[in-house]
């Protein structure tokens, strides 16, 4: 990959854009945290908590997905088109698609 500056895809919300992970992984020339997820009706990601510790957001392009946290006490609820997120470090949870889903997700 060169090192042109490439277009941004997307505008990170204000209140997320403080983002040392992935300004130290850029550096380092290592994978960053940043993720567009696609899936049909029914795949899920299986329980479990975000990387090194980190934050994340998730922003709903289309489709819905139901959430279940597990810590500090069970949450379940479905995410509609447009709703952003956010996950707390260190809380468990899994993700289910219902219908045709894409979203971006971003962890720091």
């Amino acid at each position: 990959m060169s090192n042109e500056t490439k277009p941004l895809l997307y505008s990170i919300p204000i209140y997320f854009q403080s983002d040392w992970l992935n300004e130290k992984c850029l550096a380092e020339n290592e994978d960053d945290f940043r993720f567009v997820y696609m899936g049909g009706d029914g795949t899920s990601t299986p329980l479990h908590m975000d990387v090194l510790g980190t934050y994340s957001w998730s922003a709903n392009i289309c489709g819905r997905k139901r959430w279940c946290f597990s810590k500090p006490y069970p949450i379940e609820f479905i995410q509609e088109p447009g709703d952003i997120v956010f996950v707390p470090s260190e809380w468990y949870h899994d993700v289910t698609n219902i219908g045709y889903t894409i979203s971006i997700n971003h962890n720091w």
